[in-house]
């Protein structure tokens, strides 16, 4: 899909006020070019922007959620790159990533200014937003997060502190043999036998951001998140 100025296309998603949320595309920037574009909380008679990123000269770019500016990144022209979006509505929380790389976590209700706008997302909208706008789009996927689930009353998980800073306390794990703990990549950065009803792990090394804490066992597997200040 190519974008100049002021083309304007919205791609609804599934209203939701709740669950987790995955957005990524795939975007191409000629030399010299600039792109724009928004996740929306909310649109129709009324708008809320939930977060916007630019794309300007010199391969330089900035986010604006939660505050105008909240953090900048580099990006290359005329190559393709990917870009994902995180977004956890029952935790309030959001993560954007370019090419694979963490670049900001926010709270997710404030919007694109720190207002509290919603905690809700409707769309994605790629917009051409002056003359030197153009840029390409590709590889759209918009996925809701069914497959992991925080069934801690059903299973007597219990994780915490959520949020945590260095020690995470996990208790109900003796019907469980082995527990991981999965970045929002799908990668593995802990594991460890299982030996009592409860483990403490020690995630100070890890950085900020959404983690999903699985048991396995012979019982079967279950899951749960929490949140690394």
């Amino acid at each position: 899909m190519k974008i100049i100025n002021n083309d304007d296309c919205v791609l609804l998603f599934p209203y939701s006020t709740s669950g987790t949320h995955n957005v990524e595309a795939d975007f191409y920037i000629p030399y010299d070019r600039q792109a724009y574009f928004s996740i929306l909380q909310n649109f129709g008679n009324t708008i809320n922007w939930g977060v916007e990123i630019y794309f300007i000269e010199l391969e330089f770019g900035y986010i604006n959620a939660g505050i105008d500016c909240a953090a900048t990144f580099t990006y290359n022209y005329d190559q393709w790159f990917h870009i994902k979006f995180f977004i956890d509505l029952d935790s309030d929380y959001a993560e954007f990533y370019l090419s694979d790389s963490l670049i900001y976590s926010w709270q997710w209700s404030l919007g694109v200014a720190d207002i509290g706008i919603a905690k809700s997302l409707h769309a994605i909208d790629f917009y051409g937003n002056g003359e030197d706008n153009q840029y390409y789009v590709d590889n759209i996927d918009y996925d809701y997060m069914t497959g992991i689930q925080q069934n801690y009353a059903k299973d007597k998980l219990f994780i915490y502190p959520n949020p945590a800073s260095n020690l995470l306390h996990i208790v109900g794990t003796a019907d469980y043999e082995n527990v991981e703990i999965i970045d929002f990549l799908g990668q593995i950065v802990y594991t460890d036998n299982i030996v009592d009803n409860y483990t403490d792990v020690n995630i100070s090394n890890l950085s900020s951001g959404i983690y999903f804490v699985c048991l396995k066992g012979s019982k079967g597997t279950i899951s749960g998140k929490f949140i690394k200040k």
